[in-house]
């Protein structure tokens, strides 16, 4: 799967990875190196259209401005191999430039996740996926249900990481915002 992406902007991004770390140290987990970069998603696809994808992703970058977000604490997505991540709100600015996203990449990827839909996308950054099982999972909440991440933070890329099935992510590139 390949995934277009905003990129965390500094400190939260070496925030992310010191969660990470953490967790690798103290729950044994290493599942989220797969994806090594602190992001949120905005869609992700089997495949996309690479050069077609990276000329849309720099019109829509042109015309976005940056924005803040804010998190809203800690979830799980349940089920079989269950995630644990960070909610980002969603505001007005944030579904403006989904729309736009969605809208300039119809057309140019395959085997698009459902899960990145509108009806179902649910903006988020992952600290744990892939080896999270019914014993890590008390592990990662003792680990950090009473840290405070109320963060609030700038959106100001689009990006993109390769992920080719069995390996790791490699970001292929980072459109900044004009404004």
């Amino acid at each position: 799967m390949h995934g277009l992406v905003s990129l965390l902007p500094s400190p939260y991004y070496e925030r992310v990875e010191a969660i990470w770390d953490r967790l690798e140290q103290r729950c044994g987990l290493t599942g989220i190196r797969v994806t090594p970069y602190p992001h949120f998603s905005w869609q992700i696809s089997e495949e996309y259209d690479f050069d077609r994808l990276e000329a849309a992703m720099q019109q829509v970058a042109a015309r976005a401005k940056p924005f803040a977000v804010k998190t809203a604490g800690l979830g799980i997505f349940s089920g079989e191999n269950p995630v644990v991540y960070l909610l980002v709100a969603r505001n007005s600015r944030m579904a403006q430039l989904y729309n736009e996203i969605w809208q300039a990449t119809s057309g140019l990827g395959t085997g698009v996740s459902e899960y990145y839909n509108d009806d179902n996308w649910a903006p988020h950054i992952s600290l744990a996926y892939g080896d999270v099982d019914r014993q890590t999972l008390p592990e990662i909440l003792d680990e950090l249900a009473f840290e405070s991440f109320g963060w609030e933070f700038e959106v100001n890329n689009i990006s993109l990481i390769v992920e080719p099935e069995g390996q790791i992510g490699q970001l292929r590139w980072r459109v900044p915002f004009s404004g």
